[in-house]
């Protein structure tokens, strides 16, 4: 089957004429002949590749430009003023669908080109923003919150639904035997970055359901994030870091290979719907050895999260000890587990979950991570 998405070729030179176009009217002005010949053929390129894909996601990660999902192979002058111009504007993603008129082009343009602090403004066809997390605290956790971390709060924006879509996308392509770049990942894990860097407390940064469909994904965006938390409560930064979050986010990777009706199944799963459930482990961890420059962790931590603390669960490994992040991520995915709305089962109050927790320390879970977790949430009196 042939890929269909638009060629680099043409990515590069959408970039190159929209850069043309934005540097030209920093020099003269948006209205020049000049501006309006390089937009016109930014326009018809744009066009052509929205042709072959309805809708076409520009991402700046780190100095890298991802688009949709694959990284920008070229390395021209061109793509680096191109991600310096966003970045001047405050924009790190940029997505256009079908549909674009050239008027919305010029605008972004213009915008991009202003001298000052001019917003650059979103069009029904061009949706901006920057990659940050959901942040959506009840007025009642407000109240414990000091006024200077509810600024910081506040000035995260009110929501981030970019990352669970990019990681839905991601988890689809290994479901169809499409291998995503490890840059995909990257890109979602840094969002969280960014929101830790902010001291808010992990709770208020964790993504809300909004389906039953929509579990496997906002479980693993949120199991990343406190399983990130809990690395960077122990020390834990920098690069190895960046590799926590990125086996976080695939741990459940396998479940993409698992019928929905049995993942979404209201009663007691059969014999042979828990041979499926089990497989996930396994069937995910192979398939993120496709993925070329993950980190071995990643791995690692889709083949061992259910396996406990004591070595029993699975996949039987005989006298196995799961590995530290192993074990950050078995308390992470138990934990927004069992505070979830699922069909078989109702959201637990936090006494419970902390119950269930202690309870387990020393046979599920490792007891001194269950401790540091525990602290790091805050929800310790719950006992």
């Amino acid at each position: 089957m042939s890929d269909p998405r638009p060629g680099q070729s043409s990515i590069v030179g959408v970039v190159a004429y929209l850069n043309a176009a934005i540097s030209n009217a920093r020099l003269y002005a948006a209205d020049h002949p000049q501006v309006r010949r390089y937009l016109e053929r930014a326009y018809t390129e744009l066009a052509q590749c929205l042709r072959a894909k309805s809708e076409i996601t520009f991402l700046t990660v780190d100095q890298d430009l991802v688009v949709d999902n694959q990284p920008l192979a070229a390395t021209s002058a061109h793509v680096t003023q191109f991600i310096q111009l966003l970045a001047r504007g405050a924009v790190e993603r940029i997505t256009f669908t079908a549909g674009l008129k050239i008027a919305e082009l010029a605008q972004l343009v213009a915008d991009l080109s202003a001298d000052g602090q001019t917003t650059v403004r979103s069009t029904p066809r061009i949706q901006l923003g920057k990659v940050q997390v959901r942040v959506t605290p009840s007025a009642a956790a407000l109240q414990d919150i000091p006024p200077e971390m509810q600024d910081r709060i506040a000035a995260m924006g009110p929501v981030r639904d970019y990352s669970l879509d990019q990681l839905k996308e991601l988890y689809h392509n290994l479901k169809a035997s499409r291998i995503p770049p490890v840059s995909g990942f990257e890109g979602i894990v840094q969002s969280f970055v960014m929101g830790m860097t902010g001291n808010v407390p992990p709770l208020q940064i964790l993504a809300h359901l909004k389906s039953s469909d929509e579990y496997t994904f906002t479980h693993a965006v949120n199991v990343c994030i406190l399983t990130m938390a809990q690395a960077e409560a122990l020390g834990i930064g920098g690069r190895k870091l960046h590799d926590i979050g990125i086996a976080a986010s695939l741990h459940d990777a396998g479940k993409v290979f698992v019928p929905e009706e049995i993942l979404n199944k209201p009663g007691k799963l059969t014999q042979e719907e828990w041979v499926h459930m089990r497989s996930h482990t396994v069937r995910g961890a192979r398939q993120i050895l496709r993925i070329e420059g993950i980190p071995k962790v990643a791995f690692i931590g889709a083949l061992e999260h259910h396996i406990r603390y004591d070595g029993s669960g699975y996949p039987s490994l005989g006298k196995w000890r799961p590995s530290l992040v192993s074990q950050m991520i078995a308390i992470a995915d138990a934990f927004d587990a069992m505070r979830s709305q699922r069909p078989y089962q109702g959201p637990k109050p936090d006494a419970q979950i902390v119950e269930i927790l202690r309870k387990d320390s020393g046979t599920a879970f490792n007891p001194l991570l269950v401790e540091n977790f525990l602290r790091l949430l805050d929800i310790d009196d719950a006992r």
